[in-house]
C-alpha cells in the first residue's frame, strides 16, 4: 500500500471544465500512471467549496457572460470601477501590452467579440449560433478607443458601450487564485505535487506532470508533450471557440480575427501572465514582450514550430 495522500476533484466554472488534484494519478494528455492508492488530504474539500465561491465571485465581478455582472452593468450605464486587488497586477498588464502591441490587445474588446456573436444569449437579428459564421450577419467591430482607459489604475472609468473583456488573461489569473486557495488550505508537505487546471490553464507545484501540447490543425491530437514542474502553462489557438470563419482572437484596433499563427504554448511563474503572453504573441513581437515579463514561449506558424529559450523540450507522442 501507497501512504502518498491523494486527491482529485472535477467540476464546471467560467464556462469549462477546472480540475484540483493533489498527487495526480493521470499524466494530462491521457497517459496514465500506474495505478495507486494513497491516503486522504486533510482540507481539500475545504479548498474546493472556497476555490468554487471565489470563481462565482470571479464571475459576478467581471464575466461579459452574466448580464447581472459588474462590467455588464457598467456597458450599459457607464461609472467606475474600484479593480478589486487580486485584479491590480492583471490590469497593469493589460497597460503593458496593450502599449506593447500597438493596441492590438485591450481590455475593451468585448463590444467586438459581442459583435461576431461571442456573446452568452446570441440575440440580435438571429439567435442561431450558426447563422454568426455568416459574413452578412457577423460584422467586425474595432473596439472603443479610449487611450486614457487604463491610466487611473486601480480605478476605471467605463463609459457607456465600453465591454470589458479580460480573456486574454482572466482564466489565467482564477488558476493563480484557485492555486493559492488550494496551497494555504490543503494540509501538504513540500513533497506533494499541487495541480490547478483551468482546461488547459495549469499551474503545478512539484512535479513533473506530462504535459500534451495539443495539436491546433486537429483538436484530437498532440503535437509532443512536454513535463511541467513549479511553472504556470498557457495555450491559445484560433482553433477554440471560434463561429464558422471568424474566432476569438482578435485585434482591438481592427475587430479582425487574426490568422497568421496557428497555435501558442507559454509557460512563466504565474498563469496569468502565460495567459496573456499566449495571447500577445499573436500580435507582438516576443523581443518586446519579453521586455515586460518573463516566460518562454513556443509558436507554431505555417506548420513550422519556434521555441524560445528555456522551454522544455517537446517529445514526440507516441
Amino acid at each position: 500500500m501507497n501512504d502518498t495522500p491523494h486527491a482529485e476533484t472535477v467540476f464546471p466554472a467560467l464556462g469549462t471544465t477546472w480540475r484540483i488534484a493533489v498527487n495526480p494519478r493521470l499524466r494530462l494528455g491521457g497517459r496514465a500512471l500506474s495505478s495507486r492508492s494513497g491516503t486522504a488530504v486533510a482540507g481539500f474539500e475545504d479548498a474546493v467549496a472556497d476555490s468554487r465561491h471565489w470563481l462565482d465571485e470571479f464571475v459576478r465581478e467581471f464575466s461579459r457572460w452574466d448580464d447581472d455582472s459588474e462590467v455588464s452593468k457598467l456597458s450599459r450605464t457607464g461609472g467606475q470601477l474600484r479593480i478589486p486587488g487580486y485584479a491590480k497586477d492583471m490590469f497593469r498588464l493589460y497597460r503593458d501590452v496593450h502599449n506593447a502591441t500597438g493596441g492590438d490587445v485591450s481590455v475593451l474588446t468585448g463590444s467586438s467579440l459581442a459583435s461576431l456573436g461571442f456573446t452568452g444569449d446570441y440575440t440580435g437579428s438571429t439567435n442561431r449560433l450558426e447563422d454568426f459564421a455568416r459574413e452578412d450577419v457577423a460584422t467586425s467591430v474595432p473596439a472603443p478607443t479610449n487611450d486614457d482607459f487604463l491610466a487611473h489604475l486601480p480605478v476605471l472609468a467605463v463609459r457607456p458601450g465600453e465591454l470589458i473583456d479580460i480573456g486574454a488573461a482572466g482564466k489565467g489569473l482564477a488558476v493563480d487564485q484557485v492555486f493559492n486557495i488550494v496551497n494555504d488550505t490543503i494540509a501538504s508537505t513540500g513533497k506533494d505535487t499541487v495541480l490547478v487546471d483551468g482546461s488547459g490553464d495549469m499551474k503545478v507545484r512539484g512535479g513533473p506532470i506530462t504535459v500534451g501540447l495539443e495539436d491546433p490543425r486537429n483538436t484530437t491530437m498532440i503535437i509532443g508533450s512536454i513535463e511541467l514542474r513549479d511553472k504556470a502553462l498557457a495555450a491559445s489557438s484560433p482553433a477554440r471557440r471560434r463561429h464558422g470563419r471568424w474566432h476569438h482572437i482578435i485585434s482591438a484596433i481592427t475587430g479582425e480575427p487574426v490568422d497568421h499563427i496557428q497555435g501558442v504554448w507559454t509557460i512563466a511563474d504565474d498563469c496569468m501572465t502565460a495567459d496573456m503572453m499566449a495571447t500577445a504573441l499573436f500580435f507582438g513581437l516576443p523581443q518586446d514582450l519579453e521586455k515586460i515579463a518573463d516566460f518562454s514561449w513556443l509558436v507554431m506558424m505555417e506548420n513550422k514550430l519556434f521555441r524560445s529559450e528555456g522551454f522544455p523540450e517537446i517529445q514526440p507522442p507516441l
